[in-house]
């Protein structure tokens, strides 16, 4: 792991990636001790109250947690706080993350049947364009107040 640099990025966190770090760098005492640290702007954060019996069980409901509360930050700056060996560039969404169409899957021949390559990969680059802009706080609160 690389030296930790500041979460100034406009890039927002990848609650996935943020799951891989807690449940690879952090043992359940860590995350007890991480939740403890919670506790004092949130008592509400209890390791024994997150649901889930596995640490990564408890990890996923302690990010679903904050990011439902729209404060991750405060979460990664906690974790960020009891291991500064973590870059801020492990955490992060990257575009690739964003576009489901980016991964390279081989599918074996005659899995599917074959398509119309165009239309797929048009439908594929807009599927992506709405998520980079649904994955956008003020686009999603637009999104919310038109409903």
């Amino acid at each position: 792991m690389t030296s930790s640099s500041s979460p100034t990025g406009d890039k927002p966190v990848d609650p996935r990636k943020l799951l891989r770090v807690l449940n690879e760098l952090f043992s359940e005492e860590d995350m007890r001790t991480l939740c403890f640290g919670l506790q004092v702007q949130d008592p509400a954060v209890d390791y024994d109250g997150l649901p889930g019996r596995s640490k990564r069980d408890k990890a996923r409901e302690l990010i679903i947690f904050y990011s439902h509360r729209k404060r991750l930050g405060v979460l990664v700056a906690a974790i960020l706080d009891l291991r500064p060996n973590i870059s801020w560039d492990e955490i992060q969404l990257e575009e690739s993350d964003e576009d489901p169409t980016s991964a390279n899957i081989t599918l074996p021949p005659g899995l599917t049947k074959p398509q119309d390559k165009s239309k797929t990969l048009i439908a594929s680059k807009s599927f992506g364009v709405l998520i980079r802009l649904m994955s956008r706080p003020d686009m999603r609160d637009a999104v919310i107040a038109f409903q």
